[in-house]
């Protein structure tokens, strides 16, 4: 018979006595530093959010700094961790606590979720964190516990899925001793056992009242959608470089990549039509070197190949949208992943 809903929050508490999952976001009760984190881990991998959230705390210690910012010094700051628009909320939210908050993060759940960016989970897990207040953050560790331990066959992330969790769970998060404690005990148990590829049910304490382990339904809770197939395009970048310039324009359709920046782009049909795209025939052109070796980013519903090729010009061109920059003012630029990844291996060839 499966525990009461209070009894089995107690046990997952009661678990997570013996858990030392350290993270220097959990030693904290400043809300701005867990606001951060938690904006970081969305759509990435723990492993890789701890750097940028030192990096971004070192850039920006307080929401004055992270307000007062440029959108350029925020953006390169979150260069590499993709997703952009997050960067761009976050400088946005920062702006809107300075003016309306005079600077001081919100106490307030309602205060919190009307800042740009911040949905019900976010807004749940900084109340908690940081005010120690009862509203459970339902991520998708906490979706499948619940999913799975009570049967209920809902699919992952909807509305109505998190919506009977929280009837599920609502009353009794009022009734712990910390809801902060419980809410990482949750998110924990959902990443240490009860997970989604590897499930450890054979060291679940919930074991012998979970409907899913019962009814061989662990992997099949909560319920998938359909994968969309993930559409390919394909990039030719022309690097136009004069003396010590080179020219790049900030990317403003409304598209992937908004607000960063590339080199000259056509983007062509198929991938065929990319292998084997020609050199263009911008004027006084002095050398050509083209980097053959296909570059590839992965996005979450796009496949990036691109190749590129270094045009060395007489003199600098009139060029619409764009602007000619030194070349060591590159580095100071926020490019997307896969422009970056070429830059990395390829900077020393831009050196003539």
């Amino acid at each position: 018979m499966a525990l009461e809903s209070l009894q089995l929050l107690k046990k997952i508490q009661e678990w997570h006595l013996g858990i030392d999952r350290k993270m220097p976001w959990k030693e904290t009760l400043d809300p701005y530093k867990i606001w951060i984190s938690e904006v970081i881990l969305q759509q990435t991998q723990v492993a890789q959010g701890l750097k940028y959230y030192h990096r971004f705390l070192a850039a920006f210690p307080t929401v004055q700094a992270l307000a007062d910012a440029s959108e350029a010094e925020v953006m390169k700051q979150w260069e590499g961790l993709g997703y952009y628009r997050r960067a761009k909320n976050l400088h946005i939210a920062a702006q809107q606590i300075v003016e309306k908050h005079q600077g001081r993060f919100p106490i307030n759940f309602e205060d919190v979720l009307a800042l740009r960016g911040i949905g019900d989970y976010t807004a749940s897990a900084i109340c908690s964190f940081a005010y120690d207040q009862p509203y459970p953050a339902i991520d998708s560790n906490v979706e499948r516990i619940f999913s799975r331990y009570f049967g209920i066959e809902l699919k992952k992330s909807s509305a109505s899925l998190k919506q009977a969790i929280k009837q599920i769970v609502g009353t009794p998060f009022k009734k712990v001793k910390s809801a902060g404690e419980l809410n990482q005990a949750l998110i924990d148990f959902g990443a240490l056992v009860c997970k989604s590829k590897t499930a450890h049910c054979d060291h679940c304490p919930l074991q012998e009242s979970c409907y899913a382990y019962a009814n061989d339904q662990v992997y099949n809770l909560p319920i998938k959608s359909a994968k969309k197939s993930k559409q390919e395009r394909y990039f030719h970048y022309s690097i136009l470089k004069s003396e010590n310039q080179i020219w790049i324009s900030e990317r403003r359709a409304s598209d992937i990549w908004l607000g960063l920046h590339e080199f000259y782009l056509d983007e062509l049909a198929t991938k065929t039509d990319l292998e084997e795209s020609k050199t263009r025939a911008f004027q006084n052109i002095v050398r050509t070197k083209c980097f053959r070796k296909l570059y590839k980013q992965e996005l979450t519903h796009r496949r990036i190949f691109a190749l590129f090729t270094l045009y060395e010009l007489a003199a600098v061109q009139e060029i619409k949208h764009g602007s000619w920059v030194p070349l060591e003012e590159l580095n100071s630029k926020t490019f997307p992943g896969v422009i970056r990844l070429f830059l990395d291996e390829n900077m020393h060839n831009f050196i003539c």
